[in-house]
């Protein structure tokens, strides 16, 4: 599918993903222009990503209040938040892990990539991509 992806289409790709990082910049037409002539003349993008390129995926940062994982987590009733992280506990206790690991697992509901992993997919597919750093466990970017 993203091999068939036409430039014109990839350049708009690149544009949705810049008006959604840059959404509170009122002046970011000239920064579109800029952004697309430098990743259509660049072979090796580094990219680095955090929680923030998933959560709009459904799946939760650690600290957000509300819908942060170590705000949510009450309901295993562990001893301290890390635990659900620890192989100890785990041993003795897996079932906390393992229902949180179903929850955010990408398959499970409605957890699909989004369009900043399909933008990382594509540069990679369109061999832009030279290296990408991330905390997240999810592997949404190397969606199909």
């Amino acid at each position: 599918m993203l091999r068939e992806i036409r430039p014109m289409l990839a350049a708009r790709l690149v544009v949705m993903v810049v008006r959604t990082i840059c959404k509170e910049s009122s002046n970011y037409s000239k920064f579109d222009v800029n952004l697309l002539r430098k990743i259509h003349d660049s072979n090796k993008i580094l990219v680095m990503a955090g929680a923030g390129l998933s959560t709009p995926s459904g799946i939760p940062d650690f600290r957000s209040p509300e819908s942060g994982l170590y705000n949510n987590l009450q309901r295993y009733k562990l001893p301290y938040p890390e635990a659900i992280f620890d192989l100890n506990f785990y041993a003795n206790n897996p079932g906390p892990f393992l229902d949180l690991a179903r929850s955010i697992y990408p398959g499970a509901g409605n957890i699909k990539p989004n369009i900043g992993h399909y933008f990382v997919r594509l540069l990679e597919v369109k061999g832009k991509l030279l290296r990408m750093y991330t905390q997240n466990i999810d592997g949404l970017e190397r969606c199909n």
